[in-house]
């Protein structure tokens, strides 16, 4: 069976890719997710039971939901980069306005 994952998880590829980079709309983000979707999906092939559904079905639902969390996290992180920058920004000014 994971000879068969293997084989498949190489035809899908481009397919996943495909998915990434349209739930991403970045083409750097999406070979970053794109690889962690690979690894995924060959760590995880255990888990796939044939007598539930095709496999490509199974590898792009884990693509899908890898590629939200992966997009969900990259957004908190940012938003946190983004706080960070704006209250040293805002302590600089405070600085200045008081001639320190």
């Amino acid at each position: 069976m994971i000879d068969n994952v293997n084989k498949s998880l190489i035809k899908q590829v481009p397919h996943i890719r495909r998915i990434v980079m349209q739930m991403s709309k970045n083409a750097d983000v999406a070979d970053d997710i794109t690889q962690e979707c690979l690894v995924r999906i060959i760590e995880k092939q255990h888990l796939w039971n044939c007598e539930k559904g095709q496999l490509s079905k199974w590898m792009n639902t884990v693509s899908r939901n890898l590629t939200r969390r992966a997009l969900s996290n990259r957004s908190k992180e940012h938003s946190k980069k983004t706080y960070i920058v704006d209250e040293e920004l805002a302590c600089c000014q405070r600085s200045l306005k008081t001639g320190q």
